[in-house]
């Protein structure tokens, strides 16, 4: 195993080891998940005038910033760090739209199973001056209406009055944002059928979504909404650099504390992850892919087969293998076998890159017993890539041509060759192991990879996972997999 690869963990990997005991160890952990935008949105806000906090704030920013390890002051006195906390806290629950979600749900119950208190009622009322739409204003909106119904048959005229003017008054920007969001919808599903079935979606979409998501007069969720959909859009169609100018927009928001709650920040990270890696910038890759791991969310198995496919492409496999073994407990839960397929996938890959193929073969397997129709809808090129794999990497080649054929992998892989991703690894370990089984010759084998690779148009980043997969399989026969390399470069 090739330990020294582990100094690329993070610092906050580190920090949060078990080992470290401090006078101030809960202050310290408090510091330690902290995220950046986080951070970055305390310190705009901070108007301290105490010495001793301003330096606390200081080195909350060397630990979050720049994932130094420091010592703090124990001179400082104990209870300064208990306010700190309590006031970061407080800062930060006070614009998470998440929370103010729940808080509206659970105004929501008590005002229809008549259980509203009078600081209920002061609090619905204070959402209706607030200056600018909230992240959830078709929420609000909805609970407003039963508010008013509320007010209305108790007689009390003069609130009654205030919620009435302003559901009047937002009525058309109520009727506004639940149009965007039903054809939201409909483009949503125009780009999740490009990324199954390959193809082109609608030239309209990406002017339509850029639209939303500049639009001042829909609510943060859909502007929000708006984002993840154009992400998809450009990731599916390889334009990456149209993400930028948004992704910077965006990040600009955060540090001002609007559309902030730590599950939007993560998935903000994940998503630079996606858009880095496929701009070659790894090391941003991998920055924000551990940040995106910081919080459990649903989508926590997503964000992390992102960042073990980048840790593997910098050859960090011990890494991305000590993650995901972590996270078993969160897969053996997920529902979604997109996800649990590509994890399998990735964990095979980790197996196979740090000399545990045996291990990779079983659990490739045990999986496919399992789930063999999942396996079939969701991401099973993947998968037979990295089983496969397993397999060459043994020289067991007569089972990789059986597997190959009882699973109709040749047949399945011409279809799949419409999409954007497709690369043709299935068939090249196929040939690989019928010239190795002497079913082919050599000259047959040389044709039937080069005319792989004259069926389809390959984008300069399938080309490197060519030239990747072409030194992978060099041992086995150089005299082809040099003249391959040759056709790509």
């Amino acid at each position: 195993m090739d330990y020294h690869k582990l100094i690329f963990f993070s610092a906050a990997d580190i920090r949060h080891s078990p080992y470290m005991k401090t006078r101030f160890a809960i202050f310290q952990k408090f510091v330690d998940d902290l995220l950046p935008h986080e951070y970055q949105y305390l310190r705009q806000v901070a108007r301290f005038e105490d010495v001793e906090n301003q330096s606390l704030l200081v080195q909350m920013g060397e630990v979050v910033l720049q994932e130094r390890q420091v010592q703090f002051n124990e001179a400082i006195d104990k209870r300064k760090y208990s306010a700190m906390m309590r006031w970061a806290k407080e800062r930060l629950a006070k614009i998470d739209v998440d929370q103010h979600f729940e808080t509206l749900n659970e105004l929501h119950r008590r005002l229809m199973t008549d259980a509203v208190r009078p600081e209920d009622e002061k609090q619905l009322l204070a959402y209706i001056k607030a200056p600018q739409p909230d992240f959830y204003f078709s929420r609000l909106y909805h609970v407003l209406l039963d508010f008013r119904q509320f007010l209305l048959i108790r007689l009390r005229h003069r609130e009654h009055q205030l919620v009435h003017d302003f559901i009047e008054q937002h009525a058309a920007q109520y009727q506004y944002i639940r149009t965007a969001y039903a054809e939201m919808h409909e483009a949503t599903g125009h780009i999740t059928r490009q990324y199954s079935s390959g193809g082109d979606s609608p030239a309209y979409l990406a002017a339509q979504l850029q639209k939303w998501f500049e639009d001042e007069q829909l609510d943060g969720y859909s502007r929000y909404s708006a984002l993840v959909r154009l992400t998809f859009l450009h990731y599916n169609q390889r334009q990456y650099d149209k993400l930028l100018p948004m992704y910077a927009q965006f990040d600009a928001w955060l540090k001002e504390g609007r559309f902030y709650s730590r599950r939007i920040l993560v998935n903000y990270y994940g998503n630079l992850l996606l858009i880095y890696s496929q701009l070659d910038e790894l090391g941003q890759a991998v920055r924000y892919g551990r940040l995106s791991l910081r919080a459990r969310t649903a989508d926590y198995i997503h964000y992390l087969n992102n960042l073990a496919s980048v840790l593997l492409r910098q050859g960090l496999a011990v890494e991305a293998l000590m993650r995901m073994r972590t996270a078993f407990s969160e897969l053996k839960h997920t529902t979604n076998f997109h996800n649990r397929t590509g994890f399998v996938a990735l964990f095979v890959r980790c197996l196979n890159d740090t000399k545990k193929p045996a291990e990779g073969e079983q659990y490739a397997e045990n999986f496919l017993a399992a789930y063999k129709e999942e396996v079939f809808e969701y991401r099973w090129h993947l998968l037979f890539a990295a089983y496969l794999q397993s397999l060459v990497l043994q020289q067991k080649f007569a089972k990789t041509i059986k597997v190959v054929r009882n699973h109709k992998l040749l047949q399945r892989e011409e279809a799949y060759r419409l999409r954007s991703s497709y690369l043709p690894v299935l068939r090249w370990y196929y040939e690989l192991a019928r010239y190795r089984e002497a079913e082919t010759d050599l000259v047959a084998f040389e044709a039937a990879i080069r005319a792989s690779l004259q069926q389809s148009e390959f984008d300069k980043h399938r080309v490197r996972h060519l030239l990747q997969l072409s030194e992978e399989l060099m041992q086995w026969e150089p005299k082809v997999f040099f003249s391959v390399k040759s056709m790509l470069v």
